[in-house]
């Protein structure tokens, strides 16, 4: 985390700015990096992670969703996918920095055609489409001293973190149904929550 421990972020309502290194400075961390927050496809992971929420606040773990620029930003508040601190960052190279890389053309349209996307399609509204629609995404836990005890960077658009593995590194509690159901209600009968 050293690479990106000085750059800096923008708090959504105050637009304080803050380096990324404050979010672990008094403690364990959770740090979700969506590409953009107005795209459907990057919902899954806030919305699966809010509900772990709760149980990582009790343990005091600091909860924070990083979008690239602000646009779309007060629509996904609205659509209360994500319970955490919201920021935003115009520097994109701390994506790079992270080791996050960009999906290609083939990533991208296969995803119209994945179990996830149909998922997310029953559950969000029309997202964003525009802006880059490449950069993909990432989540990281990282302890008071900086170091990873939990690190996810996606290879395509709609793959996501091991839930089951940060409720451990965080030392809270996990059932995977509770943190599915928003996937309860989809009538396709190949979905799987295992």
């Amino acid at each position: 985390m050293d690479k990106i421990a000085s750059k800096e972020v923008n708090e959504l309502d105050s637009g304080e700015t803050l380096e990324i290194s404050s979010f672990w400075s008094k403690g364990t961390c959770l740090l979700i990096f969506l590409h953009r927050f107005g795209c459907r496809l990057c919902d899954s992971r806030p919305m699966l992670l809010n509900e772990l929420l709760p149980a990582l606040m009790q343990q005091h773990v600091r909860c924070v969703a990083i979008g690239q620029e602000k646009k779309e930003i007060e629509d996904f508040k609205v659509r209360n996918f994500w319970n955490g601190e919201l920021f935003y960052t115009l520097d994109k190279s701390v994506y790079a920095d992270l080791g996050i890389q960009s999906a290609n053309n083939w990533n991208r349209f296969s995803t119209l055609f994945c179990r996830t996307s149909y998922t997310m399609e029953m559950n969000t509204l029309d997202g964003d489409f525009e802006a880059d629609i490449y950069q993909l995404g990432g989540v990281f836990v990282v302890d008071e001293a900086g170091q990873c005890l939990y690190e996810f960077r996606q290879n395509g658009c709609t793959v996501s973190p091991d839930m089951q593995t940060i409720a451990r590194v965080c030392n809270v509690p996990y059932n995977g149904s509770e943190n599915c159901q928003h996937r309860e209600n989809t009538s396709d009968p190949s979905f799987s929550t295992s």
